[in-house]
Formats: structure tokens, C-alpha cells, sequence
């Protein structure tokens, strides 16, 4: 059995690393889906492809924000 420091480290490190569906992304941010997308267009927000579908790195779109 995991330690729980140990587990909730490796909860933690998930959590960073987590990619959200264009919906998630403009639920957490309050905006529209359609903002998401022109932003996406203009540069402002980073996106993941993997194969067809596309996903945004949490973090990495609070730091793209923070920068802008």
C-alpha cells in the first residue's frame, strides 16, 4: 500500500499535468468556447494535439495568460 504523502505527491503531479477538453478549459476560465477558440487562433493559448483531438494543458495556459 502507498504511502499517503507519497500518493497525494503523485495526485499533485497529475494534476499539473492535466489536459481538459476545449468545454473544461471555458468552464474553469468563465468564458465562452468560442473565446477559447479565437484566443487559440491569436496565439494566447497553447494547445496539445494528439492526433485529431485537441487539449490544453492546465498550467500551461495560466502561464500563457500570466504572460499576455
Amino acid at each position: 500500500m502507498k504511502n499517503t504523502a507519497e500518493h497525494k505527491l503523485k495526485q499533485a503531479e497529475l494534476y499539473a499535468q492535466e489536459l481538459l477538453t476545449k468545454k473544461e478549459l471555458s468552464r474553469r476560465l468563465k468564458i465562452c468556447s468560442r473565446m477559447v477558440e479565437l484566443m487559440v487562433n491569436d496565439g494566447r493559448i497553447p494547445v496539445v494535439r494528439l492526433g485529431t483531438a485537441v487539449r490544453y494543458n492546465w498550467n500551461a495556459v495560466l502561464a500563457a495568460l500570466e504572460n499576455n
